[in-house]
């Protein structure tokens, strides 16, 4: 009786083990698929991404050069919902200003908006410039 509550409290063990290491394996899946998105977007957007994490936040700058300041830029991003809830900054480099990007994390939708720090004012017309979203 004893052996058998060893064999299945081992057993128990190594499934909470190969458990353990498949969230791992399966975690890493999807910021590698999350990098992987956000570099092709920007590819397809004819723009340079550099995805940084840094304490378990992550920050993608993103440099889109020789576009004039009235062409509305989407970048549309496509990640998971936990990983939206890591996104912190985007920096935007749109003709030479600088956009600082907040994500806005509600009920797993991350919405993006942009606010040209160098002249104090929100990009584009209406108030707001909506850059992309994270799903």
């Amino acid at each position: 009786m004893t052996l058998v509550v060893l064999v299945v409290l081992v057993a128990d063990a190594v499934l909470v083990v190969v458990l353990v290491v498949v969230l791992v394996v399966v975690l890493v899946l999807v910021v590698v698929l999350a990098v992987v998105v956000v570099v092709v977007v920007a590819v397809v957007a004819d723009a340079v991404v550099v995805v940084v994490l840094v304490a378990d936040a992550v920050v993608v700058i993103v440099i889109v050069a020789a576009i004039r300041r009235a062409v509305v830029v989407a970048v549309e991003v496509f990640v998971a919902v936990e990983l939206a809830r890591a996104v912190d900054v985007v920096v935007v480099l749109i003709g030479g200003a600088v956009v600082v990007v907040v994500a806005v994390v509600e009920v797993g939708l991350t919405i993006v908006i942009a606010v040209d720090l160098l002249e104090g004012v929100v990009l584009g017309r209406g108030g707001v410039l909506i850059i992309g979203a994270v799903l």
